[in-house]
């Protein structure tokens, strides 16, 4: 391993195993238990999903292109952005609800710690990896990008993790120092740290937060001298897998419905995903290629990125 290399992982479904948009619900009942009083933020946050997907269902049923006439990934990234009103109105829909609304940093605290000691939220094998490599004088940077809220819970949830990683103590205090150190670009919740807590806010000022594929190939890192790695696991990953030097999907066996989906959308666009150990070390290294390939773990993934 020489050159610069930046390592940029989404979270949901990637360094975890699943989905963790659950788990907000959680940080809403957290601070009711700190109140004291009775928590319908479960009913209240699957009645928002439903809103969202039935958003969704008319937006695309809407939208033309079709997704089997998009053949190329310039519709298909031009359908994915389309989805920024949809999320936006989501967003918006959460926020005027005040589901948020009082939430302090000690309720993302209590949540992720929940979620993760009720095994509701687990890592990925071999995530650790990914943090450990940036503390051995490797060139490798890792960034986390991901559409979901918050980046508060989601550092949270790492530092956690870590604790019950199965690595030595020595490892551990790399680990916490690379996971304290990573840049987290997420959404956050309004007002986490102020004295009454938030607002129930879910935006930042001017800021359009992370919303879509398109948000998140805005936050690729700029830099042309380093190689670019992007491991992801759903729609919202298509453009920056498509976009870095080494795009890596999550897969599970059987596929996870999200990551079913992206895996037909590289189908239908003529793209082929080989397994990550068909890939070529030399090819990656010298810019020859630009692939996208698929991996079950950071084990397999770090293997390779240790190799370039």
């Amino acid at each position: 391993m020489g050159e610069p290399i930046d390592l940029i992982l989404d979270w949901d479904g990637t360094l975890t195993r699943k989905d963790t948009m659950f788990a907000m619900a959680e940080i809403a009942r957290a601070r009711d238990r700190r109140l004291g009083v009775v928590s319908n933020a479960t009913e209240s946050w699957t009645g928002f999903g439903q809103a969202y997907i039935d958003d969704y269902s008319i937006h695309k049923g809407q939208y033309r292109p079709l997704a089997r006439e998009r053949t190329d990934a310039e519709q298909e990234s031009a359908w994915l952005r389309s989805l920024s009103h949809v999320e936006q109105k989501s967003v918006a829909r959460v926020a005027q609800s005040g589901f948020f609304r009082g939430v302090k940093s000690a309720d993302v605290v209590d949540a992720a710690f929940k979620v993760l000691a009720s095994g509701q939220l687990a890592m990925r094998t071999g995530w650790e990896k990914a943090f450990l490599q940036t503390r051995r004088g490797s060139p490798v940077e890792a960034k986390i990008v991901s559409v979901n809220w918050s980046a508060a819970f989601i550092r949270v949830a790492l530092n956690e993790a870590a604790q019950n990683a199965e690595i030595s103590p020595a490892e551990r205090d790399m680990l916490r120092s690379g996971i304290n150190g990573v840049n987290i670009v997420a959404n956050e919740i309004d007002g986490l740290d102020a004295r009454e807590g938030s607002t129930g806010d879910l935006t930042n000022g001017d800021d359009p937060g992370v919303r879509t594929s398109y948000d998140k190939l805005r936050q690729l890192p700029l830099s042309f001298d380093s190689l670019k790695v992007y491991v992801g696991d759903s729609a919202t990953d298509f453009d920056s897998l498509s976009a870095v030097h080494l795009g890596v999907c999550i897969r599970d066996e059987p596929m996870q419905s999200s990551q079913a989906s992206l895996a037909e959308t590289f189908t239908r666009l003529g793209r082929e995903v080989k397994h990550i150990s068909n890939l070529s070390v030399a090819d990656v290294q010298h810019g020859r290629s630009k692939d996208v390939v698929w991996a079950r773990d950071f084990d397999e993934i770090m293997h390779f990125v240790h190799a370039l």
